[in-house]
């Protein structure tokens, strides 16, 4: 048995065989809990969890089960819509995260997506994880959301804004508003 879990989830290993990694179980739990710690949204957790435990349908499992007419990539239609492809390698969608980085570069550095961290999160970061982490997931529900339509920056930006909006007014405790004001306090007013 392993530190923190009863036991590995086996999309342990397809993970670390598709990033070509190899981590420790803390490092997977730290892993596990970033959508815990990021956002207190639980479908985004959800989300999340799908991604992180290898079970959110994309073309290529969809088209296997009969239910996509495709396996490619709804947005660049040039490789297979995969979690890797479409997070953290489809040019078309991380334009968009580049905009994001544009927007914010003046206040907030945001990371570059890679497709580790597409996947799993940023967690090598000192500071603001849990704000580039939340802007992941936001990102990413997103652009899965919005496979069958075309995306849009102004839009991607009206749901950062909304996002933050109802966190903040769904604050029970004066310490949780305190912590939700402190993660978006260096980009709220861009939105």
């Amino acid at each position: 048995m392993q530190e923190g879990f009863s036991k590995l989830p086996t999309s342990i290993n397809y993970h670390e065989t598709k990033l070509n990694i190899a981590l420790d179980a803390k490092k997977w739990e730290k892993i596990f809990l970033v959508p815990r710690f990021a956002c207190s949204d639980s479908n985004t957790r959800i989300f999340q969890f799908k991604i992180l435990h290898n079970i959110l349908f994309l073309n290529e499992r969809l088209y296997n089960l009969n239910l996509s007419d495709t396996k490619l990539c709804s947005f660049c239609n040039l490789e297979n819509e995969t979690p890797v492809h479409i997070f953290g390698k489809c040019n078309l969608t991380l334009s968009l995260w580049k905009s994001l980085q544009n927007k914010l570069k003046d206040f907030f550095l945001l990371e570059n997506i890679s497709p580790q961290s597409a996947i799993l999160g940023f967690t090598e970061l000192e500071q603001d994880e849990n704000t580039m982490n939340h802007l992941l997931l936001i990102f990413k529900r997103f652009i899965y959301k919005n496979r069958n339509k075309s995306i849009s920056q102004n839009l991607f930006f009206k749901t950062i804004k909304s996002t933050i909006d109802l966190e903040i007014q769904s604050c029970r405790s004066s310490a949780r508003l305190q912590t939700i004001n402190k993660k978006w306090q260096k980009i709220i007013h861009l939105f």
